[in-house]
């Protein structure tokens, strides 16, 4: 979309969040960060890095269904440095629990 666009499909009705999971991970520790109130990413020097992580239950979407369109949005509230970051999005393949993971995981 258009920055400034806005569009709703009014057939798409979002009841809650409780098909949505996520946590940070903090290396190099292995404390759990499922149930912080900050999704924190990116790296303040060559051995500390947060790594944020999401998860969808998208069960109840048919098999057979087409998506056509996607968007996952994330702001930030707050910046540590003053150079630019680049934060990426991966794919994680191996099955996580939000109150489980962590670095080590």
């Amino acid at each position: 979309l258009p920055s400034g666009q806005v569009t709703f499909d009014p057939s798409i009705e979002i009841i809650d969040t409780s098909d949505v999971f996520d946590a940070y991970l903090f290396s190099p520790d292995t404390i759990n960060r499922g149930s912080d109130t900050i999704f924190a990413v990116g790296s303040s020097n060559a051995t500390i890095h947060n790594r944020g992580i999401t998860k969808y239950d998208l069960s109840d979407i048919p098999s057979n269904a087409t998506i056509t369109a996607a968007v996952d949005s994330h702001y930030c509230n707050s910046v540590s440095a003053t150079t630019a970051r680049i934060i990426r999005a991966l794919r994680v393949t191996n099955n996580w629990l939000e109150m489980e993971v962590n670095w080590k995981y």
